[in-house]
């Protein structure tokens, strides 16, 4: 920037310059080339690049000329570089603007949706997914967040949540794989319940929770080829694999909740499951604030990135809270997982039992009738172990109090849903908690030791 250094447009065509804070003016539209009469000046970008390098658009949809007029100078409007490239007819510009990070992407906000160029113009290329091809009025990269917000004619606001990808798009796309750069993520307190605020409320969806990662790929890698995000702690020790991630051709988006692996589970997750509906995917305890590092590997290549983890700046809280916290999640966490193993080896024991039941009942003349009640008294025997770890399946909540299993359950959710430290009680039912579990764990190895030391 220039102190005294002034761009004006007028809807009359009339481009003007003055480098004295207005006391003179130099007219420039005379040296824009290819732009014909009755022109409107839609919108001047001073570049944040030189003092003298600046962008015009032109639009004379008045005239029926739909064609897009984008130009640059770099000599405060001595000569100016026609930037239009491959924008389509009909798409004649309302705003350009100059990313902040990246001068070379440029924003251009048309009548027919919001073309970006990372290549400084001329190759462009319309931004899509969930916005539509309409009109776009001003275009703003946030300061301080980086979002990408985009104004439409009467479709509403849109954000992009984190630019990164557009402004490092150029230099992705030379290498098979990229790992675009993180923004720090944001640890704070989540409510299920949204209470009563009536029926079909609109709204916008907000981003996913914790941090979101986001990488290019040249090609669609074959099947066979491995393609992971990892995220390490600062002494390069595994926090949480994401798991199966997006491997598309193009730029994929995966997101991490913050959180460390969820319980080992008694069985595979069921999306359509009600607890699984109302409380969200399983999730192990979040992470302490910090620097962490997220992995991209594809093949044999491997990229990384820092990322920042900050707990919420207006929650009054303290580091040793956090930890507190912490230690107290991840050990309910452990005892879920020991739930959870166990009744994984109760439900082995009971389909074994049910099937040599149904065996039984199958031989003729009632030749295994007498088994068969062996059996049912050896099943009644594993629901009453059932019976002290979880709740019994398709019971009303309402009916029947929660069992061991479902009440560790309980108590990780609550304690880790905010950022303070779990209260006098909830540590005292946590160790209370412990202790019930040991006791059903002999109880079950127990009855399960008859049959393993035959």
């Amino acid at each position: 920037m220039q102190k005294g250094l002034i761009w004006v447009g007028a809807d009359d065509g009339s481009l003007q310059l003055t480098r004295d804070d207005g006391a003179t003016w130099t007219r420039l539209d005379r040296n824009v080339p290819g732009v014909g009469p009755e022109a409107v000046v839609s919108h001047i970008e001073a570049s944040r690049r030189a003092a003298c390098t600046a962008y015009a658009t032109f639009e004379r949809k008045f005239m029926d000329d739909l064609k897009p007029y984008v130009f640059r100078t770099t000599d405060c409007g001595t000569s100016w570089t026609n930037l239009s490239g491959n924008l389509p007819e009909g798409a004649y510009l309302q705003v350009l603007r100059e990313d902040p990070k990246n001068p070379d992407v440029l924003y251009a906000g048309t009548e027919t949706g919001l073309y970006v160029s990372v290549v400084g113009g001329n190759d462009w290329f319309r931004l899509g997914g969930t916005l539509p091809a309409v009109p776009v009025h001003e275009v703003i990269v946030h300061p301080r967040e980086n979002d990408l917000i985009v104004a439409t004619h009467a479709r509403g606001i849109f954000i992009l949540d984190d630019a990164s990808a557009i402004q490092e798009l150029a230099a992705a796309a030379a290498k098979p794989a990229h790992l675009f750069a993180m923004r720090t993520a944001t640890r704070f307190a989540t409510k299920m319940n949204k209470g009563s605020i009536g029926n079909s409320l609109f709204m916008g969806p907000n981003p996913p929770y914790g941090a979101i990662v986001r990488y290019h790929l040249r090609s669609r890698p074959a099947d066979s080829t491995t393609v992971k995000v990892e995220v390490l702690d600062s002494n390069g020790q595994l926090v949480r694999n994401l798991g199966q991630v997006p491997r598309e051709a193009g730029i994929n988006t995966a997101a991490w909740n913050l959180g460390y692996d969820a319980p080992r589970q008694r069985r595979p997750i069921n999306p359509d499951d009600p607890s699984i509906r109302f409380f969200g995917m399983p999730s192990g305890p979040r992470v302490l604030p910090g620097r962490y590092v997220v992995r991209l590997t594809v093949g044999s290549e491997r990229m990384e990135q820092p990322l920042d983890v900050r707990v919420d700046p207006t929650t009054k809280t303290t580091p040793e809270a956090l930890r507190m916290q912490f230690t107290v999640a991840m050990e309910l966490r452990d005892l879920q997982s020991l739930a959870n193993d166990t009744l994984r080896s109760l439900d082995g024991r009971k389909a074994e039992l049910e099937a040599r039941r149904k065996a039984a009942l199958a031989v003729p003349d009632g030749g295994g009738a007498a088994a068969a009640t062996q059996l049912a008294g050896e099943l009644a025997q594993v629901d009453s172990l059932f019976d002290i770890l979880v709740k019994p399946a398709g019971v009303p909540y309402w009916s029947d109090g929660p069992r061991i299993s479902d009440r560790i359950g309980a108590l990780l959710r609550n304690v880790d849903s905010g950022n303070f430290p779990p209260t006098t009680a909830q540590q005292k039912l946590g160790k209370e908690l412990a202790t019930e579990l040991r006791d059903a764990l002999e109880r079950v190895r127990k009855y399960l030791g008859r049959f393993t030391t035959m």
